[in-house]
């Protein structure tokens, strides 16, 4: 459990993590990484993840960074300031989470960009399968 600033996850599987996670910072890298629960609040966003393979991530005060190969059945909440997705098959995202803002592209949700500001959400969504 994590908090300041707030984080908090349980991991059931989770082979070859390395992980720096510091004062407003965290770093990690996961290899194999199978029903995980996390819930990142203020300001962030709260999501349960069922396999998640080959994600680099890079967490840093209010703002968040990852790069994922495969993630399917996501759900993912972001609130205050209220954002909420669910995405089925989501396939070589990449995604930046600055202070109060979430922007992303994603390439197997194929030209997909967003960007999510305090108090609204704007998205384009190409193919989402």
């Amino acid at each position: 459990t994590h908090t300041l600033n707030g984080y908090s996850h349980t991991q059931r599987v989770l082979t070859h993590q390395t992980g720096t996670h510091t004062l407003n910072s965290y770093s990690h890298t996961q290899r194999v990484l199978t029903h995980p629960t996390g819930t990142h609040t203020p300001n962030r966003g709260s999501h349960a993840k069922q396999v998640l393979t080959h994600p680099t991530g890079t967490h840093t005060p209010n703002g968040y960074s990852h790069t994922k190969r495969v993630l399917t059945r996501p759900m993912r909440t972001h609130t205050p300031n209220g954002y909420s997705h669910t995405q089925q098959v989501l396939t070589h995202h990449t995604g930046t989470h600055i202070p109060n803002g979430y922007s992303h592209t994603k390439q197997g949700l194929t030209r997909q960009t967003g960007t999510h500001t305090p108090n609204w959400y704007s998205h384009t969504q190409q193919v989402l399968t």
